[in-house]
C-alpha cells in the first residue's frame, strides 16, 4: 500500500491555490490522477517523485517513509525506488538508445529484464541509433523502457503519450499494460484524456482545484443507463466458457469480476478485452 497525504501552497497568477489531498494506491495496481489543466495533477506527481517539497504531508509505500514534513523526513529523488516518464521524454541526445538504456541500469540490475523490456517494446532495432533522430512515439517507448529497468516500486507517467499519433498510442499502451502485468509495479498515470485513463487504470482519481473530488474504478465511474454515450473499458479476461456460438467471459475491470458475452473469438485466459460501458456525466 502506498499512502500519499499532500498539503502544499503555491501561487497562481495572484491567487493562492492549494494542493490538498490525502490518498492510497494498492500495491501492484494501476491508477489514473485524472483532471483538467491546472487541477494540480504535475504538482501532485512532482512531490511524490521528490522533485518538489510539500510545506505539510507524509507519503509511505510500505512501511518505508519518503516523506514526513512533521519528522523532517524528506528521500532524495535518487533514494526513492520510482521511475519516472514525463510528456517530452527527457533522453540523452549524444548517447545512443542502448547507452540511455544502460545509463539506467544498476550493476545489480538484471540484463535478461532489460532484455525483455527492450522486446517488448519492440525498440530491439533501435539500439544503436542516435536518439535525435527518433519519432516521438519511439522517444516514449525508450523513456519507458528506462524507467522499468530497475523494476521501480512506483511507476510515474505525466501525460506520457499527449503527443504521439493514435495508433502509436495504443500499441505503447498495450506494451506498458503486458509489462505491468508482469512486473506488478504500483502506477500512476497523470492526464486529462479520459480515453487513455479508461484503458490504463484499475482505479481513477478525479482531481478539481487541488482536491480529489471522487475515486473509483472506470466502471463504476462511468457506468449510467440513463446515458446513450459509451466509453470503451479494457480488461483481463480470467475465465472462458464456450456455450454454442458464445463466448462467455469473467473479465476483472479495474478490482471488479464482470461477466460479459462476445461471439466466439481466439481470446485465452490472460488476454485483454475492451468492453462497451455507457458514460454517465462528471
Amino acid at each position: 500500500m502506498m499512502k500519499i497525504q499532500i498539503y502544499k501552497e503555491f501561487f497562481k497568477s495572484s491567487n493562492q491555490f492549494f494542493i490538498d489531498v490525502d490518498f492510497s494506491m494498492k500495491k501492484g495496481s494501476f491508477n489514473a490522477l485524472y483532471g483538467g489543466s491546472g487541477s494540480g495533477k504535475t504538482s501532485i506527481l512532482n512531490v511524490i517523485s521528490g522533485i518538489k517539497y510539500a510545506d505539510k504531508g507524509k507519503i509511505s509505500i510500505s512501511d518505508i517513509v519518503w516523506l514526513d514534513t512533521e519528522n523532517k523526513i524528506n528521500l532524495p529523488v535518487n533514494k526513492r525506488k520510482i521511475g519516472v516518464v514525463f510528456q517530452n521524454s527527457v533522453l540523452f541526445p549524444h548517447l545512443s538508445v542502448y547507452e540511455n538504456i544502460l545509463f539506467s541500469k544498476d550493476k545489480n540490475d538484471s540484463f535478461d529484464l532489460m532484455n525483455e523490456l527492450i522486446e517488448l517494446f519492440s525498440i530491439s532495432d533501435l539500439l544503436n541509433y542516435s536518439t535525435d533522430i527518433l519519432s516521438g512515439g519511439q522517444k516514449q517507448k525508450v523513456a519507458i523502457v528506462r524507467a522499468l529497468i530497475r523494476n521501480p516500486d512506483l511507476l510515474l507517467l505525466d501525460e506520457p503519450f499527449s503527443a504521439i499519433d493514435t495508433e502509436q498510442r495504443k500499441q505503447i499502451q498495450d506494451s506498458l499494460l503486458k509489462a505491468h502485468q508482469k512486473l506488478k509495479f504500483t502506477a500512476l498515470v497523470i492526464s486529462h484524456d479520459l480515453e487513455e485513463v479508461v484503458r490504463l487504470s484499475d482505479n481513477i482519481f478525479m482531481i478539481e482545484n487541488g482536491k480529489i473530488v471522487k475515486e473509483g474504478s472506470a466502471f463504476s465511474l462511468f457506468e449510467n443507463k440513463d446515458e446513450q454515450e459509451f466509453i470503451r473499458l479494457s480488461g483481463i479476461i480470467l475465465s472462458i466458457e464456450r456455450i454454442e456460438a458464445v463466448q462467455k467471459m469473467k473479465v476483472l475491470i479495474g478490482n471488479e469480476i464482470h461477466t460479459i458475452e462476445k461471439e466466439k473469438s481466439n481470446h485465452q485466459i490472460g488476454d485483454r478485452v475492451e468492453i462497451e460501458a455507457k458514460k454517465s456525466r462528471i
